[in-house]
Order: structure tokens, then C-alpha cells, then sequence
């Protein structure tokens, strides 16, 4: 069984806030240090932030009223990342002094170490994850509002903001239509297994709710939720980029990966259910997901807090 919800949800808007302005950070350094954290709801946004980018609060205000609309207050407090915490991540001299003395040409690239502890785990996509994902996102290009959904082998719930009962059927039958009547979990479940807005008509948004950064684990990572979120975070935070990599790997593979590090390590072992192992440097783990950003989500945080890994 899986639950997805769309980029409209309060928290999904507070996760893609929080990941346009970790764009900006990196708009502004290849690699900034920045975790920033974002609460909404009723006309009230709060940001704050840890980041070596000073992020001007015009920045701010222009993220927000762009994602979530005009609010009546914005709160934004942007500190420095400890300095002794940031200084410690970058360029290890047993990590930069091995390189070198192998001969390599390190050509001024910047070597880190993990930037906090964690478990990190990767699954393989399930059908029921894939094909919820792909009705979740042809809802919300019939109807870009608030929407969450649950599919499981013999039900699906479906609750969508402004929209009414009737043409909801109908986008749920092209749907089925489009992916082959039969060949799809949703075209195999009984009509009276549908549940379409149990409670009626409802607005949904920040404006009826609240929405807190990183909140919707299940969303975005389904099977593979351990300890930590994706969003708001640069690559040097390992709970973003072995968890990308963990991803990675689970798909490629087909089985479940896991690794765990503590803050400092400079690699990460990621361990396969059949028992293989494969240890990288944390630098390299860091490009890794660098690349699926670029792939994947257009080079984008934001763009990856709208689904999550789950895409």
C-alpha cells in the first residue's frame, strides 16, 4: 500500500519552498552549507535557515509568494552554519593527502566528509508506488490543486481539492483508458472499492491547513523511510545524498540497499540485501546525486520537492 500526495499539499509547498531557496544558495556557491527549514499555514510563513549564502529576504518573499501565493506575514531568520561544524566537512587531510599521494590531479576539487549521522535506505519502486505516482500526477494536471491519494492492491482512496465527484470519475476512467483497461491496479479495482472525497467538496491548501518541510517521508521515499528527510538540505548532508544514492542503487539493482555513517566519515558502504558491498568515497557519493538532480529534477531542489524520489 502507498500514499502519495501532490505538490500542492501544504507540506509538499513548504518542501518545494525550502528547496527553491537552497537553489538559490547554490545559484550563489557550487557548494553552499545551508539547512533550511519552512512552516506555513494561514497566511503566516516561517523560514529559517543555516546557510553560508546570506538569503536577502526580498529572496524570500519572492520564493514564497511565487510557490504559495501572497501570505499577510513572512518570517525569515538566516544565520551561519556553525563555523567549526562547517570547516570540519570540507577538504579532510587524510581524504585530500591520500588522493595526492596516488598521483592524482585534484585540480582544486573539494573533498568532504559526511555532514551528519544516519541511516540510509533504498528500495525498489512496487507497482502500486509507480502507477499511484503517475495517477496522482495526471489528477494534478486536470486539477493543480491540494490532493492526496492511497492506493493499495484492492482500494483506492482518492481526496482532491476542488473538484467535484463526477469529474474526477471521468479523469479516473481516461486514466485506466490511457494505461490499458486491465493491465492497470486502479482498471482491477471494483467501482465500490473507489472512495472519491468521503467527507465532500473541500479547498485544502495553506490557507485551511498548515505545512511543515519535510513531513511527508512516505511520499517521497515510500518503502525506504528511516530517519531523515530530503528537502531543504545541500548534498554535503548525507540524509540527502546517500539517501540518493541509495535510491539509485535499489533501482539499478532490484533489491533493497542500506548504509549508515556517522558525521565526519569521509566514505559511505552501502550494503545489498544479497549481501554485496560497495564502499565510496563521500565526495563521490555527493556527485552522484549531484548528477541525479541534474537528470531527474532539472538540476532543481525545488523541482525534487514536488514528488520526492518517488517520480
Amino acid at each position: 500500500m502507498y500514499e502519495k500526495v501532490n505538490p500542492s499539499h501544504p507540506d509538499k509547498v513548504a518542501d518545494r519552498i525550502s528547496g527553491a531557496l537552497v537553489d538559490y544558495c547554490y545559484s550563489q556557491q557550487r557548494d553552499p552549507r545551508c539547512a533550511i527549514e519552512v512552516q506555513l499555514g494561514h497566511g503566516l510563513v516561517t523560514i529559517i535557515a543555516e546557510s553560508s549564502v546570506t538569503i536577502p529576504y526580498d529572496v524570500a518573499v519572492a520564493t514564497v509568494e511565487r510557490i504559495a501565493g501572497r501570505q499577510e506575514q513572512i518570517i525569515l531568520r538566516c544565520v551561519p552554519q556553525d563555523p567549526h561544524l562547517a570547516d570540519n566537512l570540507l577538504s579532510p587531510p587524510t581524504e585530500r593527502g591520500a588522493a595526492i599521494k596516488q598521483g592524482a590531479n585534484t585540480g582544486g576539487v573539494k573533498f568532504f566528509r559526511c555532514g551528519d549521522n544516519g541511516l540510509f535506505r533504498g528500495c525498489p519502486v512496487t507497482d502500486e508506488q509507480r502507477e499511484l505516482t503517475a495517477l496522482a500526477k495526471t489528477l494534478y494536471a486536470n486539477f493543480p490543486t491540494d490532493g492526496k491519494y492511497v492506493l493499495t492492491s484492492d482500494r483506492l482512496t482518492v481526496c482532491q481539492s476542488h473538484a467535484i465527484s463526477p469529474d474526477l470519475w471521468d479523469c479516473l476512467a481516461q486514466f485506466v483508458k490511457q494505461n490499458g483497461i486491465g493491465k492497470t491496479i486502479t482498471g482491477s479495482i471494483p467501482a465500490d472499492q473507489i472512495t472519491i472525497n468521503p467527507l465532500g467538496p473541500w479547498q485544502g491548501g495553506p490557507m485551511t491547513d498548515t505545512g511543515c518541510c519535510n513531513r511527508k517521508l512516505g511520499s517521497d521515499l515510500a518503502d525506504a523511510v528511516t530517519g531523515g528527510g530530503i528537502h531543504g538540505k545541500d548534498l554535503t548532508k548525507s540524509d540527502v545524498s546517500a539517501t540518493i544514492v541509495c535510491h539509485i542503487k535499489a533501482q539499478a539493482s532490484g533489491e533493497v540497499v542500506e548504509a549508515t555513517c556517522a558525521i565526519g566519515d569521509e566514505s559511505i558502504t552501502f550494503r545489498y540485501a544479497s549481501g554485496k558491498t560497495e564502499t565510496h568515497p563521500f565526495s563521490e557519493v555527493v556527485e552522484m546525486a549531484r548528477l541525479y538532480l541534474l537528470t531527474d529534477c532539472d538540476g532543481s531542489f525545488e523541482k525534487l520537492g514536488e514528488w520526492g524520489l518517488i517520480r
